[in-house]
């Protein structure tokens, strides 16, 4: 199993007409709920291990959305578990 937590999942906000994020409290956010994920799947025995996965373009908006699509470029975190 392969689990992702990346900070715009946490803290990506659209305003009207843009978008507000607060990254550094989003990416704490991330790593906290990776690590509770972790705790979990070892509970049940599973084998995890936690790695990230640097500098990642993740798209936003666009076409159909009604925002513009923007281009936010972050830290992914990530969590093997077997």
């Amino acid at each position: 199993m392969q689990y992702t937590f990346s900070p715009v999942r946490y803290g990506f906000e659209w305003t009207k007409d843009w978008y507000t994020m607060d990254y550094d409290a989003a990416k704490k956010k991330a790593m906290a709920a990776r690590t509770k994920k972790a705790k979990e799947l070892k509970a049940k025995g599973y084998n995890v291990r936690k790695f990230t996965l640097s500098n990642q373009r993740l798209t936003m908006g666009g076409i159909g959305t009604g925002h513009p699509e923007i281009t936010i470029v972050c830290s992914v975190y990530m969590l093997n578990a077997d």
